[in-house]
C-alpha cells in the first residue's frame, strides 16, 4: 500500500452531472486523495488499473451519493419541528417567536445547535443555508457549534427591526453591525467550510433602510443573501401593504439591491411572470421546501416551470416548517407535489421524476449556494463530500443492480438510514 496514494471508497455509487443526465456504476469507486479531494468516479476496474497500490475501503452492497444541500432551515426552530398548526403568520406569533426568544439563554443556544447540526449530519446533509437566530450571541454560539461538527454552513444573524416581538428586534444600523462583526469572525473560516450570509427575514419584518443597507454591505463586502419570498397569501397582502408602491413583492427586493447572482429566494410559490423574469434576470437562486408549503398550508411551488426555465432550484428542509431535517424526504415531497399540482391546476404541469429531484438535492442546490465548483457531485478536483446508505432494504430480488431509477425511487420513497457521512474525505457521522 502506497501511503500517499488515494483512498478508494467502492459502492454503488449515483453522480450527477445534469438536471437531466447522470452516472451510475453498480460496481463502482470514489477516490479521495489525502487532501479531501476526489481524484476519480467510476468504474471499480478501472480504479485498480489506475490506483494500484490504493487502500479500498469497500462498503458494498451499499450506495454512496453525494453529500446533501439544505438550501433554506432555521435553526432556532429546530424544537418546534412538528409543532404547530394554521397558517404562516399565525404560527410564526404563536410558534416560531417565542422559541425564538428562548435563545437569549445561551446554554440553551448552545444545546439546540449541537442537536441541530447532528441531526443533519445524521440525515447525510453536509451543506446547509441557515437562518440562525436574531441574536447575536446565539449565531456566535451557532458557528462555533458549526465548526465542532464539521458542517458545512452558509449561515447568518437573522435579520428584523419591525414586526416581531421586541426582544428579536434591533435597529437597522444594529443589524448591519452585529452581522458585519460575525462575518468578520466567522466567513471563510474553517478552511472556507463556514460561510456568512447576510439574512434580512422577509419584507415583513425589515424596514425599507435595513433592506438598502443589506444591499449596500453585500456589494462592499463580497457576502450573499438569503430572504423569504412569496410563502403565503396573507403574507403577499401583509408585505404589499407595508410597501404599496411596489409593483409586486420581488419588486421590493429588486428595487432595493437586493437581487444578485448570489442571494438565495426561500419559497417563491406564487410569482407573475414578471417576476420570474426578474429572477431568471438576476441569476437568484431558489430553495424549494415541500414539506413546509403543505404544512403551513402555503401552497404549492410550480417546479417544473422554473426548471423549464433554467432557474436556480435547489430543496430547503425549512424546519420547523418543514418537520424533517432530511433531504432525502424533500426530494419525495418535491415529486409528490408535483402530481398534486398536475392534478388540481387549471394550467399544464408535469410530474418531476426522481432523477431531476436527485439533481436538486446534490447538485442543483450547490448552484444555489454558487458552491458548485467545489461540491456537488464527483467531479475531479471536487471536495469529498458523500453519504453511504443502507442498500439491505433497497436492493433484492425485484430491484436489482441493473436498474438504477428503481433504486433511486428506493433511496427517496423508503426512508434507508443513513450509514455514514463524510464532508472533504472526513467522517463526521457513522461507521
Amino acid at each position: 500500500m502506497n501511503f500517499f496514494a488515494p483512498t478508494l471508497y467502492r459502492a454503488t455509487i449515483f453522480n450527477p452531472i445534469a438536471l437531466d443526465n447522470g452516472e451510475y456504476f453498480p460496481d463502482g469507486c470514489i477516490a479521495v486523495e489525502r487532501d479531501g479531494l476526489i481524484s476519480f468516479c467510476g468504474r471499480t476496474e478501472q480504479a485498480h488499473q489506475m490506483f494500484p497500490d490504493s487502500a479500498i475501503v469497500d462498503i458494498r452492497p451499499n450506495i454512496i451519493i453525494p453529500g446533501l444541500v439544505d438550501t433554506h432551515v432555521h435553526l432556532p426552530q429546530f424544537y418546534a419541528a412538528g409543532l404547530g398548526n394554521g397558517t404562516l403568520l399565525q404560527w410564526l406569533d404563536n410558534v416560531v417567536y417565542p422559541l425564538e426568544q428562548e435563545f437569549l439563554n445561551e446554554d440553551f443556544a448552545s444545546r439546540c445547535s449541537a442537536s441541530f447540526f447532528a441531526d443533519a449530519l445524521s440525515k447525510g446533509t453536509t451543506a446547509m443555508a441557515v437562518y440562525s437566530s436574531s441574536l447575536y450571541s446565539a449565531t456566535n454560539i451557532a458557528f462555533q457549534q458549526a465548526e465542532k461538527s464539521g458542517i458545512k454552513v452558509w449561515m447568518g444573524k437573522t435579520m428584523m427591526d419591525m414586526n416581531a416581538p421586541a426582544p428579536l428586534l434591533q435597529p437597522a444600523e444594529t443589524n448591519i453591525r452585529l452581522s458585519l462583526s460575525l462575518a468578520k469572525e466567522w466567513h471563510g473560516k474553517n478552511n472556507g467550510q463556514l460561510q456568512y450570509l447576510l439574512t434580512p427575514r422577509f419584507a415583513g419584518s425589515c424596514s425599507s433602510e435595513l433592506l438598502s443597507l443589506t444591499a449596500e454591505v453585500a456589494a462592499q463586502e463580497g457576502l450573499a443573501i438569503q430572504t423569504h419570498l412569496s410563502e403565503n397569501k396573507d403574507e403577499l397582502a401583509f408585505v404589499q401593504s407595508l410597501f404599496p408602491s411596489a409593483v409586486d413583492y420581488t419588486d421590493i427586493y429588486d428595487s432595493h439591491g437586493l437581487l444578485t447572482n448570489t442571494t438565495i429566494l426561500a419559497h417563491s410559490i406564487y410569482l407573475a411572470p414578471r417576476e420570474i423574469q426578474q429572477i431568471k434576470h438576476h441569476n437568484c437562486g431558489i430553495a424549494h421546501c415541500p414539506t413546509s408549503n403543505r404544512f403551513l398550508q402555503s401552497g404549492i411551488m410550480p417546479l417544473d416551470q422554473y426548471l423549464k426555465q433554467n432557474i436556480k432550484v435547489g430543496l430547503g428542509s425549512d424546519v420547523a416548517g418543514g418537520y424533517s431535517l432530511s433531504i432525502l424526504n424533500e426530494a419525495k415531497e418535491a415529486i409528490e407535489q408535483s402530481k398534486t399540482l398536475r392534478m388540481f391546476s387549471e394550467e399544464h404541469s408535469e410530474e418531476i421524476n426522481v432523477g431531476e429531484v436527485f439533481y436538486l438535492a446534490t447538485l442543483g442546490g450547490a448552484k444555489v449556494l454558487n458552491a458548485h465548483n467545489r461540491i456537488g457531485n464527483f467531479a475531479k478536483g471536487k471536495e469529498a463530500d458523500f453519504v453511504v446508505v443502507d442498500a439491505t432494504s433497497i436492493i433484492s430480488d425485484y430491484v436489482t443492480l441493473e436498474q438504477p431509477e428503481k433504486i433511486l425511487s428506493k433511496v427517496f420513497y423508503t426512508s434507508p438510514q443513513v450509514i455514514a457521512t463524510y464532508i472533504h474525505g472526513k467522517r463526521v457521522f457513522g461507521m
